[in-house]
């Protein structure tokens, strides 16, 4: 966290009611006050965590990245640069999945016809993994929304 450029950082860890030891090691991290961890009491769901996680940003930019290692860190330095230049909403756009052929097929015609039926413009080939200014999270925490679709509503919102 040192290493990146701005002021100060914080981590928003997500606890997404996990039942084998990672909330005991997501809690051994707060020994850093820039770590926060929340807890949710079951699996409620992927989107549903990346929501709990943006009610506890407090900073200027929010960065949504999963636990999954999936995601380069390398690349926020270039997500706070693109926001530096006036952009509210930056995001990845993933090059290859690793998934079997199948499933990738399987993204790959849903995302498009979703994107064809949308109203919205949706990033193609983009996940969850971007920047979002203060004015975007505080948008999204706004809306109504129970079962929701991030980067849809991300694309709407920035």
């Amino acid at each position: 966290m040192d290493q990146l450029p701005g002021g100060a950082h914080e981590i928003v860890l997500v606890n997404d009611g996990s039942t084998d030891r990672t909330l005991e090691l997501l809690e051994a991290a707060t020994d850093d006050d820039r770590v926060v961890v929340v807890s949710l009491s079951r699996n409620f769901g992927h989107q549903a965590a990346l929501s709990a996680a943006l009610d506890h940003v407090s900073g200027d930019v929010a960065v949504l990245m999963d636990g999954d290692l999936q995601d380069a860190p390398e690349a926020i330095p270039t997500f706070v640069q693109r926001y530096r230049e006036g952009y509210d909403v930056v995001y990845a756009v993933r090059e290859r999945r690793r998934e079997p052929w199948w499933l990738r097929l399987s993204y790959y015609l849903f995302y498009r016809t979703l994107a064809r039926m949308s109203k919205v413009r949706l990033p193609l080939d983009a996940g969850d993994f971007g920047l979002m200014s203060r004015r975007v999270v505080d948008e999204l925490r706004q809306l109504p929304e129970r079962h929701r679709y991030l980067r849809g509503l991300r694309a709407w919102a920035g």
